[in-house]
């Protein structure tokens, strides 16, 4: 099968981070639109090209510390990666705890666009998504020329 608009979020990361490892451990045209854990020594996340929509970068789970900086450094990681791999925004959910430090609070600052706090009826939590427009500059043939055979 020829794959004309591929996932690299882990190649870009790779290069970025030659440490890191991830399940699986690469994307094929069979797997493109599967979950993928990352980690590294400093963070740990999930990821996934948001179903039907290549354009899009799912991120949850990530683990990071337990400071602000820690975890701007994990978003950091995940948002310049994706703005390489092609990615046009990046959407974060996030489980809003009471009586927690909400680190999520500064991303507006950064360009975060956070959603109003609504219940999940299957676990009873209240939860907030998070986007962040990437601003591509427009089509990118480097990206989009790219092909792989799976």
């Amino acid at each position: 099968m020829e794959w004309t608009h591929p996932n690299l979020i882990l190649k870009v990361m790779r290069e970025k981070e030659p440490r890191l490892q991830s399940d699986p451990i690469e994307i094929t045209s069979d797997n493109e639109w599967d979950r993928i854990l990352i980690r590294l020594p400093w963070m740990q996340a999930q990821l996934q090209q948001m179903p039907g929509c290549c354009a899009v970068l799912t991120a949850s789970y990530i683990r990071a510390g337990m400071t602000e900086k820690a975890y701007l450094r994990a978003l950091d990681f995940i948002t310049e990666s994706a703005y390489e791999a092609g990615f046009g925004s990046v959407i974060l959910t996030q489980v809003v705890y009471p009586d927690e430090w909400h680190w999520w609070n500064s991303l507006p600052e950064r360009g975060w666009v956070i959603s109003k706090p609504f219940i999940n009826a299957k676990s009873g939590n209240k939860v907030v998504y998070l986007t962040l427009d990437l601003k591509q500059p427009g089509f990118r043939k480097e990206i989009s020329s790219i092909k792989y055979k799976g």
